[in-house]
């Protein structure tokens, strides 16, 4: 992620953190302790003056003073998560908190990212039966590649972008903050964040799988597409990525308020949903015959979960039944698809 000393990224993190951190911490009370963990962090004259400041302002004006010093070392972030966590603070589910609102800055300003990035020119591979070439793919590409056999939406790559289609990472997007439409489309924390964000949710897993480029037989047109699933209950024609922003942010704390739509940067079908106060992403497949790549052999969203042999099927099935939440482990959490949003 972003270095926590960057000046505009530091900004953003003390916005996101400050009420919680001001109302809660008392500065007399953990002023010694951050030497304990980071003796670059807080000079001696820095403790002198937030000791004053809370003296004569009280202690929400002393955490406000606290903060600003701190967040200007570099490591001040994880440096004030140690000192949270130390048995003599015990305030280790402020810790916690912190870090998913951190978790969740990082996933939007990824969305963010990816959303207004112009597209860069695609690399070229070829893909083989039984995995596609590995590929080391920007993820800031608005042409990633979508050639994977695992649910889609968030991934990570060398620049720190999610990808959405790294089997890697799961189908989430962190927080509703992500779906602000300063953020773009949300849809970690993952189209995670990721990405949308599909945002974040899911947890990086060692193995890292780049995918390959853009394969013709693999792609969908829009035409395929709403032929087959047109008539379903809510799809959206012709909708573009911050239109369904704008559908599903009102509804985020919902869960199963779902779109159906082409989402045709990436020439797939797509099923956005709400769950667990996120935005999740979830892309159809489907697999080319061996013997004639023009020929369709399956379609799935999670491969490993449930295979058809036509779009229709699968999206029906998983509209029915739901789709395994591989953000969660154990993955035997489902996304359910309750009301369409029409």
């Amino acid at each position: 992620m972003a270095n926590d000393i960057d000046p505009e990224y530091r900004k953003r993190l003390v916005q996101k953190i400050h009420t919680a951190f001001e109302t809660t911490v008392l500065p007399l009370n953990v002023l010694y302790v951050f030497q304990k963990y980071d003796p670059n962090v807080l000079t001696a004259k820095d403790i002198d003056q937030i000791k004053t400041y809370c003296n004569n302002k009280g202690n929400i004006e002393g955490a406000s003073l606290l903060l600003d010093f701190l967040s200007r070392y570099a490591g001040w972030f994880k440096c004030l998560l140690s000192v949270l966590q130390d048995p003599n603070v015990k305030q280790a589910f402020l810790a916690n908190q912190l870090q998913a609102m951190k978790d969740e800055l990082d996933q939007e300003l990824l969305t963010k990212k990816y959303l207004i990035k112009e597209p860069l020119p695609q690399q070229e591979s070829t893909w083989a039966e039984r995995r596609p070439a590995i590929s080391e793919l920007s993820p800031s590409n608005p042409s990633m590649s979508l050639e994977h056999d695992s649910p889609t939406v968030n991934t990570r790559s060398n620049d720190n972008y999610i990808d959405p289609f790294d089997p890697d990472y799961s189908q989430t997007v962190r927080g509703a903050e992500a779906l602000d439409e300063g953020a773009g489309l949300a849809l970690s924390r993952s189209l995670s964040e990721g990405g949308f964000p599909a945002l974040a949710g899911g947890r990086a897993l060692d193995k890292k799988v780049k995918v390959v480029s853009d394969i013709p037989e693999r792609n969908f047109t829009e035409k395929e597409v709403v032929d087959a699933i047109g008539g379903f209950s809510g799809w959206h024609p012709d909708i573009e990525d911050r239109e369904v922003l704008h559908l599903l942010k009102r509804n985020v704390g919902t869960p199963g308020q779902y779109i159906l739509w082409f989402w045709r940067n990436k020439k797939r079908p797509a099923i956005c949903v709400t769950h667990d106060g996120e935005v999740k992403t979830l892309i159809v497949h489907k697999r080319p015959d061996s013997r004639d790549p023009k020929k369709v052999d399956y379609y799935f969203i999670n491969k490993a979960e449930k295979i058809c042999k036509t779009l229709e099927d699968i999206v029906q099935f998983h509209l029915d039944n739901g789709v395994e939440d591989l953000s969660k482990k154990p993955s035997h959490v489902k996304i359910m698809f309750k009301n369409p949003i029409l």
